[in-house]
Formats: C-alpha cells, structure tokens, sequence
C-alpha cells in the first residue's frame, strides 16, 4: 500500500515535469482516491492542484478533507489559502473564524488583510471594519490597513472617522 501511494504520486511527478497536465491531474486524482483517509496525503493532492491552478479540482477534496477532519489546523489553513484563490469569499470567512478558535497564532496580517476582503466582498462593511480595527491595534506601524480601514469607513459613510484615521 506504501508502495502504491509513493508510485501514483511518483508518477504525477513525473507528468508534471513532462508537461502533461491532464495524466498529471489524473495521477493526483488517483493518489487521492488510494489514500483518501490520510489527510497528509489528501492535503499535498490539494497543494499541488491548487499550485497548478486547478481550484475546481482540489475544491471537493477539500471539502471532504475539512468534514473528515473539522478541527485540524493544516486542514483550516491550507482550506484559508485555497479558498480565498477560489474567491469563496463566504468560506473565507468561515474557515477564517473556524481557524483562529483553534489556533491563535494564525492571526497574522494576512489573516485580518483576507478577512477583510472576504467581509468586504460579502457587502458585510462592519465585520470588515472590525477586522481592520484589530489590524491597526496589533500593526500600529501598518500603512496598508491604515489605508484599508479608512477606506472602509469612507464607504460605510463614516466620513470623520475616515478622516481622522487618514491623518
């Protein structure tokens, strides 16, 4: 079985750098369906379709792979990153909250700069504030979010306090 597994992603490898992209995807789907209870394996299939831009291919296994195992960090943060190059900005936000119950350390910058994003793509302008407010307080320094939570109250029609945090 070891040796099953190494083969097919052996073998996805080696479509890989021969160019053949659909034996590739092929021999990722594959791997997967043989080795489909190990979430490390599930997790690289994911990484490297993600990497080759095959979002729609990785989705499904990612999303078994998040109800096989709900709480598991590597899976909240690998589904973080793919979710937001698909644009589903709704998981977004939910695999972003789900993550930081679980670990803490995920809140990074880019953390709160795809939270945002994800809230402000879903027309929900408070929660995108609110995650540019926790920006500001833990990177005082950071012109970006500055810049990004003054914006945001612009748009909600907060003009003084857009003022106020331009200056």
């Amino acid at each position: 079985f070891p040796y099953t597994t190494l083969f097919r992603s052996y073998t996805a490898a080696l479509y890989k750098v021969k160019g053949d992209t659909a034996r590739e995807l092929q021999a990722l789907l594959s791997l997967a369906r043989a080795d489909s209870a190990d979430a490390g394996t599930i997790g690289q299939v994911i990484s490297s379709l993600a990497i080759e831009h095959r979002i729609k291919a990785a989705l499904p296994l990612l999303k078994s792979m998040l109800d096989r195992n709900p709480g598991d960090t590597n899976a909240l943060r690998l589904a973080f990153l793919v979710y937001t190059t698909a644009e589903d900005w709704q998981s977004v936000a939910d695999v972003g909250t789900a993550l930081v119950k679980v670990d803490t350390t995920a809140i990074d910058s880019v953390y709160f700069t795809r939270m945002a994003t994800a809230y402000d793509k879903l027309k929900q302008p408070q929660a995108a504030t609110d995650m540019l407010t926790q920006a500001t307080a833990k990177y005082p320094n950071n012109g970006y979010f500055w810049l990004y939570y003054a914006n945001e109250l612009q748009q909600s029609n907060q003009n003084q306090e857009a003022i106020d945090t331009y200056r």
